[in-house]
């Protein structure tokens, strides 16, 4: 199923109101937009640490990113599409993809 290869799944977080920043990555998400993602969001925190940025990879990552995530999710910012309110979102940012269709 697509939610067994997305590691930010909704019963992860369950959709609550609070303002914040989203960044989002290409499909199938490697490691360089995994790190690119992640960099912005910090970025951003940096800049505004009162704002949340949270990372999301749609429909889902690399074979070798799931992997990796299994172990280290819990430290980077990431929350699935579908636990974040649309009316929340500050800003949105887009790393690593050069076509649209692939968001």
């Amino acid at each position: 199923a697509a939610s067994d290869n997305n590691p930010n799944n909704a019963a992860d977080h369950p959709r609550e109101q609070e303002p914040c920043n989203v960044v989002f990555t290409h499909t199938n998400a490697d490691f360089d937009s995994l790190a690119a993602a992640v960099a912005l969001s910090l970025l951003w925190k940096h800049e505004n640490p009162s704002l949340p940025t949270h990372v999301v990879l749609p429909r889902g990552v690399h074979p070798v990113v799931q992997r990796f995530l299994a172990f280290h999710k819990h430290l980077l910012p990431l929350r699935g599409f579908k636990t974040i309110l649309p009316e929340d979102v500050h800003a949105v940012g887009v790393v690593d993809a050069q076509d649209a269709s692939r968001i």
